[in-house]
């Protein structure tokens, strides 16, 4: 009884520590704009399967890893934000203010 209870209490406690971790992510304008040309042009120019399986699936996985990681990409101090490669020739360019990830473009 004792083990169950505990390891209940450990979760609990993984789950708030986990949760804490998490950062908010924020779009700007131009990250929404500069994203959805990226979509259309892989859109028009590549079949669906790419841009599902490659670039969406990637940025979505990209995404997810920052909120827990956002230090997950490099600085560049010549942009004055950090950098990550989400597929071939597309990067996503980002700061980090507070508890938030403000993704700035692509």
């Amino acid at each position: 009884m004792f083990y169950i209870v505990t390891k209940i209490i450990l979760y609990k406690i993984l789950v708030i520590i986990h949760y804490v971790w998490l950062v908010k992510i924020v779009w700007t304008e131009k990250a929404v704009i500069e994203n959805q040309k990226n979509v259309d042009y892989l859109t028009e120019n590549w079949e669906q399967k790419v841009l599902s399986s490659n670039y969406l699936n990637k940025l979505d996985s990209l995404i997810n890893s920052l909120s827990t990681n956002p230090n997950l990409g490099k600085y560049d101090k010549q942009i004055g934000s950090h950098k990550i490669l989400v597929v071939k020739q597309i990067y996503l360019f980002y700061e980090i203010r507070d508890n938030q990830i403000i993704i700035r473009s692509f």
